[in-house]
């Protein structure tokens, strides 16, 4: 029974490594111009500009957008340190003799409720977003949002189409 429950832990944590990493990668700056770094918490990142030009928006609609932008960054960052913060707990807890799979478990059920007070910031995040849209924007936004849900599911079944040869390169170059 033990087992189980290690092996869910294991599961749950190698998920979430695998989550954070590909927010990491997809969160680098392309272009440090665009960012201003006098005031971190303030900065817009890459996804407000592109998501405030594909919507057309003005400039008084950018400055309540950027404010919104700038709330919802703190509050993800806080979110994201609680998570970071309760992994070290659960891999302290597993690097134990006997690890206690009823405090694993606890640990775990506190990630889950952190990462469903991420889905619902975001999701009180684009209903601000939307209402500060006009009619036209918000058909732009629905559109937008789509290709977001739809995006890594497309990834999923493209296999050997990454970026570089991949292992199969470097096993084939090693014969």
């Amino acid at each position: 029974m033990k087992s189980k429950y290690l092996v869910f832990i294991i599961m749950v944590l190698l998920g979430l490594g695998a989550g954070y990493t590909i927010f990491k990668i997809l969160n680098k700056p392309t272009n440090v111009s665009e960012q201003p770094s006098d005031n971190f918490n303030r900065a817009p990142g890459r996804g407000f500009y592109r998501l405030a030009n594909e919507l057309g928006l003005d400039e008084a609609q950018k400055k309540l957008f950027q404010d919104f932008e700038s709330d919802y960054r703190q509050q993800i960052s806080t979110l994201n340190e609680e998570i970071q913060s309760v992994n070290q707990q659960i891999i302290q807890e597993l690097s134990r003799e006997l690890p206690d799979t009823v405090e694993l478990l606890s640990l775990s059920r506190e990630t889950g409720l952190l990462h469903e007070k991420i889905k619902r910031t975001t999701i009180h995040h684009f209903m601000n977003l939307r209402s500060i849209c006009t009619p036209e924007q918000a058909v732009k936004l629905s559109g937008v949002l789509e290709q977001i849900e739809s995006g890594p599911r497309r990834m999923r079944n493209r296999r050997g189409e990454g970026h570089g040869p991949g292992r199969r390169g470097q096993i084939n170059q090693n014969r």
